[in-house]
């Protein structure tokens, strides 16, 4: 494992971070579909339309694990 890597795990198990918010959601939707048009397309999974974001991340499996989360704060920590 690199170094970096290494420096995000231990951040990752030192910081405790805020509650997961419906902005939050929607960047996870942002970040993973392309081309939708308006909030509602964000939330249609297979011609459904889920009544929130959160449901619409789970209609997608982007949830069920720390993937998605642990990529964005990856490219963050690379970013720097």
């Amino acid at each position: 494992m690199d170094a970096q890597k290494t420096r995000y795990l231990s951040w990752k198990n030192s910081v405790h971070l805020p509650a997961v918010g419906k902005s939050d959601h929607l960047r996870v939707l942002l970040n993973s579909a392309k081309g939708h048009n308006n909030y509602d397309d964000f939330r249609t999974v297979n011609d459904i339309v889920y009544p929130t974001f959160k449901e619409g991340c789970y209609a997608l499996d982007l949830l069920n694990d720390d993937k998605e989360w642990n990529n964005a704060l990856l490219e963050t920590v690379n970013g720097q």
